[in-house]
């Protein structure tokens, strides 16, 4: 099998990944990529077909990963991760200062959100923030289009400018195709958004089956309910693939990457400040402000810009301190190794 084998093409491979299997060096491992992980066991995508190899810490779905190949039915081994073309990643859950691969190698990014008393400007900026920051496209999928008849024009208005818009309803079967012409051979998307937004819905009409279970609608808001447990990499009717991912309770960013990109409004007003570390926070001759008294600029825009600069300064101090924190371990053990040396030389 040669590093730009036509096989794999139709799972994704580019000669990105092509480069960076040659690197690594060893043509005699299968390329393969993660479709899913149930932590002790990767479900994995070959040219051949499925296969299964014990689970790797590295590995996220949609990652391209290196096999080494075993005698009978045993699962196979991942022996290198090759380096990520686009990634989605956060802030760990938890207390520790630590960056989770939401998912790998995705071209096009869905961002979903429901037209309903749900929708939300601010966490729609999060989530473009997100995937802009780490490489691949957006495109957000303004979902439901049945409960929001004549209403829109009004949701697309509060979309960043640049930012591409699918209006789309599974149960009317409107703007499907729409999304389906992202997800040409070889291409990969995703969805992410919060739970209930109808991901799962927008997937079977995809798939054109079942392929996920979709969950009874409250009736109290009329929204969907979670369904959607592990994130799973889908292959498409037209040759694409799609990753389902479970709604997302929080989406803590990693770092400031995408914010400029997303809040390019903001930073091209910023360049016509009086002074150039303007905060836009009361400064005089402010032009962000100005723009904001003027009607020019949305005020919850500048509200989101503030929120999301803060978290991503915090971040960067904690992952200082966690990098502090780990050399100093690093030389303790130096330390302690060396003391044992020179015990044994006495």
């Amino acid at each position: 099998m040669t590093y730009d084998d036509p096989s794999l093409a139709p799972l994704g491979w580019t000669p990105f990944f092509a480069r960076a299997r040659q690197q690594a060096g060893r043509p005699d491992l299968l390329p393969a990529r993660v479709a899913s992980d149930l932590g002790q066991t990767l479900h994995l995508l070959t040219p051949d077909g499925r296969r299964t190899a014990r689970g790797h810490p590295d590995a996220a779905v949609g990652d391209w990963v290196l096999l080494d190949l075993p005698d009978g039915d045993a699962p196979a081994t991942v022996v290198e991760v090759l380096p990520r073309a686009t990634s989605l990643v956060r802030q760990a859950a938890g207390r520790a200062t630590r960056v989770q691969a939401v998912a790998a190698n995705l071209d096009t990014v869905f961002v979903v959100t429901a037209m309903d008393p749900d929708f939300n400007p601010r966490r729609l900026e999060r989530y473009l923030v997100a995937v802009t920051g780490g490489g691949a496209t957006p495109v957000v999928v303004l979902n439901k289009a049945d409960l929001a008849l004549g209403q829109e024009g009004r949701y697309r208005r509060q979309v960043p400018e640049g930012v591409d818009v699918c209006v789309v309803s599974a149960l009317l079967e409107l703007g499907i195709d729409e999304l389906a012409a992202y997800a040409g051979p070889g291409q990969t998307v995703g969805f992410v958004g919060s739970s209930g937004v109808g991901k799962t819905s927008l997937l079977n009409a995809l798939m054109g089956e079942e392929a996920g279970s979709v969950g009874a609608v409250r009736d109290s808001d009329r929204r969907g309910q979670h369904t959607t447990t592990r994130r799973e990499l889908h292959q498409l009717p037209g040759g694409g693939l799609l990753l389902d991912t479970p709604g997302m309770r929080e989406l803590a960013l990693w770092d400031e990457a995408g914010i400029d990109a997303v809040f390019a409004d903001i930073v091209a007003l910023a360049e016509q400040c009086r002074f150039r570390d303007c905060g836009h926070d009361g400064e005089p001759g402010c032009a962000v402000a100005a723009a904001v008294e003027a009607g020019e600029l949305d005020p919850g825009r500048l509200v989101g810009w503030h929120k999301l600069r803060r978290e991503a300064e915090r971040q960067a101090l904690r992952r200082d301190v966690a990098a502090s924190r780990q050399e100093r371990r690093r030389f303790a053990k130096v330390i302690k190794e060396a003391k044992k040396i020179g015990l044994r030389k006495r």
